[in-house]
């Protein structure tokens, strides 16, 4: 290794002279020699490796290299003998593998080939291939590995330059760079392999770049230019930074060509070029973007860059400068979000307008898209440029429906030497052909600019090609119009499926700028001619949409045969009737398919309709059948329900025997039950009843001792007949002549034993004096000493019992002793 004044403070230039991992002449010795050198001057590393191959030229790497923490310029091109790349690259610096940690052999979250810290003002790397510098995620996909990853490390960063550019493929990023002063990116093939045609295997990222001040991507030259896969992503900017992407190719090989799974990678990640920030900048020092002169086959979003000063000119996307070539685009080309200033996409000249083709819709989806679009901005202006062949309209306000535009005009006649209009007073108007070889409403050549009267109007006079149609955009105060190509808005579509034969549907969906709407289907037979589609039966169909030579059409709509109506059963809840009071029910059913709301119709086994609602209630026993009709009216189905009769087991009722003294005689049910009647039957196995009533009270004449027998009835259901014993004469009662109330717990009441067989007896109790102190009706042992509350005197008393019509009155003395 050549020293050049390696130990001094100014500098020095060190020599690569082995393919060595580590040691004398190696990379890592080199780099370690710098980082000791000071930092008062800037070092530089070259090669001179012996032999003449690839291989010979290659270095592999097992763990991480120092970290650059002084001015350094790597210099891969000074290696002697013939390139390895078509941009000059000589020298091969690999992984072998994820880096892994020394001790614990566990991989290392970062796999970097250099890391640019703090300290090194200056780092300049030329004429390097470095690849496989990588961690893996879960899905194979390489993540925190970076071929260059500066952070805050100085002034000025240059990574390559014409003859002597680096590749970078097959690591988790190119490049990712932060705080850089000065960033100069050129001459590189970034995720492009040496040969500048085949593409990385595994997708990245391109590059990260947050600019300090200025950064220059490309340059004025297509030798300066970058070849990049992946998606490239450029911000936070704020004050005073100016950034310019030129003469670069995204997601395109050096030849404007891309094979079968590139393709499929840049759908499937969305590869993009990305401009942002989350920064609020000082509108007098608002960052200037120029992007310009760039092949573009993927997507353009600026983001929330607020004051901006955007140039977007002479650049294509979806093709290869000379148009032979096509890069699709999905779903848009340039999308603008969040983002106010000054942008001008295009220019003054045809020169500087952009040319827009191949943007295509993503298949199964009905989000609008543009090929311009923009949200949530302003002042954006389009001018000569020219846009063909692509499936979205040119230009849309994706947040703006169509009477919220903030400018617009509109194609009001043409003819073969004139075209009119209407727009804002003042407003410039650019006149376009119409790509008549692809849709008919995309804006391709320009014819010429005029501008609007007081009145809005205007006019252009001259002879117009035949066969072409014309469309027109409107621009004022540096705000754009939509081209008058026809529109459609499809967020709120809605599509009704066919539960009938032809009852299927959509609507929903809004045009502008059309003169004749139609709906095709799958035949492209005209099967409607409103904005909504109706009547019709399942199918794939269309909008079509024209307006003179314009004609447009909306994704395919599918309507799908709607699912059958059904009954889901799995919750019904049948209840039986019980001794026919009408307490049966069927709930719980559950209409499934067809058209909501659901129609419920009940009837009986007669055909009588018994019910609409869900669920039916207060049946007796029988058949039941549920119509169950959709909204459409148009599907129907029966089903039959039974619910049957079943008994219950009654409580039988309850009644005392009865001692008469003479006929007729009273039998009463002690507990009665509201809602409920009994009857009286003469013997146990008879038929006929004697008496039936709801109170379970009889009056039956009783000549010599009988048995009667007593149920309790609830509509069809009796219970168990319970015998009740009638006797006729005979000592009906027997009387206590002294009780002792004296609350022990014995003989505390009187008893008169037999007293309830006589329901109406009435019992009477006086004092000495005459005086009555108790009396009851239906006395039940209910006198215990007291009158009124208080205790009665110990003494003799005089009871008289009336036992009822037809008894003698008993009477006698009753003692109370305590």
């Amino acid at each position: 290794m050549i020293l050049g004044n390696a130990y001094k403070s100014e500098g020095a230039i060190f020599t690569v002279s082995t393919q060595a991992d580590a040691g004398t002449g190696s990379l890592r010795e080199a780099i370690t020699l710098s980082n000791n050198n000071g930092n008062s001057e800037t070092d530089f590393i070259y090669f001179n490796l012996p032999g003449s191959q690839a291989t010979d030229k290659t270095i592999t790497l097992n763990s991480s290299l120092p970290q650059i923490t002084t001015s350094l310029i790597i210099d891969g091109s000074s290696q002697p003998g013939a390139t390895l790349s078509v941009n000059g690259a000589k020298i091969i610096l690999q992984a072998a593998g994820p880096f892994t940690d020394a001790v614990t052999g566990t991989v290392l979250s970062r796999t970097d080939c250099f890391f640019v810290q703090s300290g090194a003002a200056v780092f300049e790397m030329y004429g390097m291939i470095i690849r496989n510098f990588y961690s893996v995620k879960p899905d194979g996909r390489f993540s925190t590995g970076t071929g260059v990853f500066a952070d805050d490390a100085g002034n000025r960063l240059v990574i390559g330059s014409p003859g002597k550019g680096n590749v970078l493929y097959d690591n988790g990023a190119g490049l990712e760079v932060q705080g850089i002063s000065d960033c100069v990116i050129k001459s590189n093939l970034i995720g492009i392999k040496e040969n500048g045609l085949d593409f990385e295997s595994n997708p990245q990222i391109g590059v990260g770049i947050a600019p300090g001040v200025s950064c220059e991507f490309g340059g004025e030259t297509i030798g300066e230019g970058n070849i990049g896969f992946g998606s490239f992503s450029f911000g936070n900017l704020y004050d005073n930074i100016l950034l310019k992407l030129r003469n670069n190719i995204f997601n395109a090989n050096s030849i404007y060509k891309r094979t079968s799974n590139s393709e499929a990678m840049i759908k499937t990640y969305q590869f993009q070029v990305y401009v942002f920030s989350q920064l609020q900048p000082n509108i007098n020092h608002p960052p200037i973007v120029l992007i310009d002169h760039n092949t573009l086959g993927c997507n353009l979003t600026v983001a929330k860059c607020n004051g901006i000063d955007l140039n977007i000119n002479s650049n294509t996307f979806g093709t290869s400068p000379d148009h032979s070539t096509l890069l699709p685009i999905y779903n848009s080309a340039i999308s603008i979000k969040q983002t106010n200033g000054r942008m001008l996409i295009g220019g003054t000249t045809n020169d500087l307008g952009n040319v827009f083709t191949n943007v295509i819709s993503s298949a199964g989806t009905l989000d609008s898209h543009a090929v311009v679009e923009t949200s949530e901005s302003s002042a954006i202006e389009l001018s000569h440029n020219s846009f063909y062949c692509n499936e979205n309209s040119p230009f849309l306000y994706l947040d703006k429906g169509p009477g919220d535009k903030p400018v617009n005009t509109s194609i009001t006649a043409i003819t073969a030497s004139s075209v009119t209009g209407i727009a804002k007073t003042s407003a410039r108007i650019e006149l376009f052909y119409a790509d008549i070889n692809c849709t008919g409403c995309q804006p391709q050549k320009f014819i010429s600019s005029i501008v609007a009267g007081p009145d809005g109007k205007w006019i252009y006079n001259g002879a117009l090609q035949p066969g072409y149609g014309v469309l027109a955009t409107a621009t004022l105060g540096g705000i754009s119009s939509e081209f008058t190509d026809t529109k459609i808005y499809l967020g709120n579509v809605q599509i009704h499926d066919a539960t009938c034969d032809n009852n299927g549907a959509i609507s929903g969906i809004n045009v502008a700028n059309a003169t004749q709407v139609q709906w095709l289907n799958e035949q492209d037979q005209v099967v409607g001619i409103n904005l909504d589609l109706k009547s019709v039966p399942a199918g794939k169909y269309r909008l079509k949409t024209q307006q003179f030579q314009c004609t447009n059409y909306s994704p395919i709509f599918t309507i799908n045969v709607g699912a059958s109506l059904g009954i889901n059963e799995a919750g019904i809840t049948i209840t039986d009737d019980q001794c026919d009071q009408q307490t049966g029910s069927i709930k719980n059913i559950i209409g499934t398919g067809g058209t909501l709301p659901y129609i419920y119709l009940w009837q009986n086994s007669s055909g009588q309709v018994i019910g609409n609602q869900v669920d039916l209630v207060h049946l007796g026993q029988g058949n039941y059948t549920l119509i169950l009709t959709d909204a459409d009216g148009c599907r129907v189905i029966k089903k039959t329900y039974s619910v049957a009769n079943k008994d219950a087991v009654l409580t039988p009722p309850i009644i005392n025997n009865i001692i008469a003294c003479s006929s007729p005689v009273t039998i009463r049910v002690t507990n009665p039950v509201v809602a409920t009647s009994y009857r009286l039957y003469k013997n146990l196995t008879d038929l006929n009843y004697i008496q039936e009533n709801s109170s379970g009270i009889f009056n039956v004449d009783v000549q010599q001792n009988n048995t009667f027998y007593i149920t309790q009835l609830v509509n069809s259901c009796e219970s168990a007949r319970i015998a009740v014993t009638v006797t006729v004469g005979g000592t009906p009662i027997r009387i206590s002549n002294t009780f002792t109330p004296n609350g022990d717990g014995i003989n505390d009441n009187w008893e008169i034993a037999g007293i309830e067989n006589f329901p109406n007896a009435m019992v009477e109790l006086y004092n000495r004096y005459g005086a009555r102190v108790f009396d009851s009706k239906n006395y039940g042992g209910q006198f215990d000493g007291r009158s009124n509350g208080k205790d009665l005197p110990v003494g003799t008393y005089y009871y008289i019992i009336k036992l009822g019509t037809g008894c003698n009155i008993v009477s006698g003395s009753l003692t109370i002793i305590r």
